[in-house]
């Protein structure tokens, strides 16, 4: 054998060797093997055939060089243009932040508010809000996951949040005298203390109409009242969930990570919305619990991703798997444009997070028109539901989803590939099935959590 097929067999060798390595350190083990077996099988092939037939090595190394170059090329090459059809041309409606199902659910029988709200507003929901109010609630003993050591890790973060969630509000600025900076310097000082604090991401974007809430429904002020937000700009953040605890959805260990990353958003944007304060400018943030605005319909035009199958924002390097905050003001800053990178024309092929959704909230059909968006519709009433039964914020169509792969070379390849073109798409849907599984389910919690009940 010539020392050119020796050194290519090797190379090939030694990227099937790295994959079935990233595969194992991730614990997806069929993935892992999958890759082992079948590098096994054409490292044998490979060498055993060139001992067979030496002739042969020299075009068996063009033939492979040239098969892996076109792939390459084929898969990476752009084809088409990225874009989020029909967001340009419907117009956006503002939503009642009273609808939204986590307001719903603190709504009390015999309060005012419960009383206008299924009296007046939604009385077609007072008997569904009713039966999801009555069952156990997060953290509390009945749920299918539910253990009391894990449930006092998350209630005692999501507490926490509770009580520091209004420090970012600023109305009025520290300082009288606004200081003169440019909207280009006030932009890379903000994007920087974001990132020095521990954001994934950030992106501007003018602060639109439709991004803001039209009344309260929960957070700091008077429920019901109709929300006036006249700040220019919004700024978004994302702060990335660990692969290793979300990977455990819809367990114990998912609801943690989510609870520890919405306390890090907080604490950067409370952070941040002080900073601009400083600077002489009103600013507000938004975070778990208190919001006036929508984070995700904000951080598209942030350029942050695309609103994917699932209801969430899918971004380009962790997918959904992270969790936002924001900040409105007044400073001027340099906004970002929309990046479409093609997750929506991904998800109408993908459909995986919908098939394994354990309360079928995720829909399996095209995108509807919604409030004036061209969006999934995923049913909030069915995923609250089983949340409530799980004892858990669920998460399970997170951990499920393709581009929420930890970031490592193999999997930053396939993203920059789906991101390429729509063949790249359609090939890595199908590679996703065979090495990971349709439906995914791992229960190797960390060891300093409770092992699950009920599985």
């Amino acid at each position: 054998m010539s020392m050119l097929f020796i050194i290519t067999g090797s190379l090939a060798g030694l990227s099937i060797l790295g994959f079935t390595v990233v595969s194992a350190r991730e614990r997806e083990r069929r993935a892992a093997l999958l890759t082992l077996a079948g590098g096994t099988a054409f490292l044998v092939a490979w060498f055993g055939l060139g001992g067979l037939f030496p002739q042969w090595t020299f075009p068996a190394v063009v033939a492979l060089f040239a098969a892996v170059t076109m792939t390459l090329l084929l898969l990476l090459y752009p084809m088409g243009e990225n874009r989020l059809p029909g967001t340009d041309t419907i117009s956006a409606e503002r939503v009642d932040e009273r609808d939204i199902m986590f307001a719903r659910a603190r709504l009390k029988d015999g309060t005012p508010q419960h009383e206008t709200y299924y009296g007046t507003l939604r009385p077609e929901l007072a008997e569904t809000d009713a039966a999801l109010r009555g069952m156990p609630d997060l953290g509390e003993p009945g749920g299918r996951f539910h253990n009391d050591k894990d449930a006092a890790y998350f209630e005692s973060l999501f507490a926490y949040i509770e009580r520091i969630h209004h420090l970012g509000d600023h109305p009025v600025p520290t300082r009288s005298t606004p200081l003169e900076i440019s909207p280009e310097e006030a932009t890379r000082r903000v994007k920087a203390l974001a990132r020095h604090l521990g954001a994934l991401s950030v992106g501007i974007a003018p602060l639109r109409a439709h991004h803001v809430y039209s009344h309260v429904g929960r957070g700091q002020g008077s429920w019901g009242e109709p929300i006036t937000l006249d700040h220019t700009h919004v700024i978004v953040f994302t702060v990335e969930m660990t692969p290793a605890l979300i990977r455990n959805a819809p367990m114990m260990p998912a609801i943690a990570e989510s609870a520890t990353q919405y306390l890090r958003g907080t604490v950067i944007a409370a952070t941040v919305a002080g900073y601009c304060s400083r600077l002489g400018y009103r600013a507000r943030a938004h975070v778990d619990g208190n919001y006036r605005i929508m984070v995700p319909a904000a951080a598209v035009d942030a350029g942050l991703g695309e609103i994917g199958r699932l209801g969430l924002l899918i971004t380009p390097t962790h997918g959904p798997r992270v969790r936002l905050a924001a900040v409105t003001t007044d400073l001027p800053l340099a906004a970002d444009r929309p990046r479409p990178f093609g997750a929506q024309d991904f998800c109408r092929i993908c459909r995986k997070c919908a098939d394994c959704c354990p309360g079928r909230a995720i829909p399996h059909g095209d995108r509807q028109e919604v409030n004036g968006y061209l969006k999934w519709q995923c049913s909030q009433e069915d995923c609250y539901r089983y949340w409530r039964r799980a004892g858990t914020d669920c998460g399970l169509c997170i951990a499920v989803c393709p581009y929420s792969k930890p970031a490592t070379f193999y999997h930053d390849l396939v993203r920059q590939a789906c991101t390429a073109n729509p063949l790249a798409r359609q090939l890595a849907h199908r590679l996703d099935n065979v090495f990971y599984g349709r439906r995914p389910r791992h229960t190797d919690v960390p060891d300093w959590f409770e092992q699950p009940r009920g599985n």
